[in-house]
């Protein structure tokens, strides 16, 4: 018999050192509408709010990584253009200072996520994206070789450090704070899923968005 799945911290703690082997995969009470609400939507002892709040994406990242720029440029990305209304997307470069990562984090401090979503996943997938998206370089630029970048890139290592629980490797996917594994192999490569599966389950009220 399957142990209930009580805390998430258990669940995640389990999922570090057995992702592919715990019976967690096959604990339906794990899965449960109940159990998820607990995890993704941040409801401790309070009535749920008038209407589902938007799904927050974080991501953990890292430019030169291959499958962070597949997840970016053509799942996350693509997702945002379609749900934006319900998602907010969250960027941390981890791992070495670069002026890569610099650039991001000066875009997502600067611009409006409309804007730095579309034009990460432009950079992690091609070249020349700020004429693209309708970005201004000179001042992405001046931010990432000034003390501003400096600064973000240290509050982005500062951020690293206290994420709990451990990024374990990138790219590293946080629903609404909770990493879980169950929900991103449910939604397998369609992204557009794993944002609507975590805004039904928050949606008490049956809103038709997705």
């Amino acid at each position: 018999m399957n142990p209930p799945c009580t805390d998430p911290k258990e669940v995640d703690a389990v999922n570090k050192y057995q992702d592919d082997l715990i019976d967690y995969y096959t604990n339906t009470e794990c899965h449960s509408y109940p159990y998820l609400q607990k995890q993704l939507c941040q409801l401790v002892d309070t009535p749920p709010p008038a209407k589902p709040l938007p799904v927050d994406i974080t991501l953990y990242y890292e430019y030169k990584c291959g499958p962070c720029r597949r997840e970016i440029s053509t799942q996350i990305a693509p997702a945002f253009e379609k749900l934006k209304s319900i998602m907010n997307v969250n960027f941390f470069p981890y791992g070495l200072s670069q002026w890569h990562q610099w650039t991001k984090l000066c875009a997502v401090e600067s611009e409006p996520a409309d804007k730095y979503v579309p034009f990460i996943g432009c950079v992690m997938g091609s070249k020349d994206c700020a004429d693209k998206v309708g970005l201004d370089m000179t001042t992405i630029n001046e931010c990432a070789y000034g003390p501003l970048g400096r600064g973000l890139m240290l509050r982005a290592y500062e951020k690293d450090i206290a994420t709990k629980p451990d990024v374990q490797y990138v790219p590293w996917v946080f629903i609404n704070g909770a990493h879980t594994n169950y929900m991103l192999r449910r939604g397998g490569d369609n992204f557009h899923k794993v944002v609507c599966d975590a805004y039904a389950i928050c949606d008490y009220y049956g809103t038709k968005t997705c």
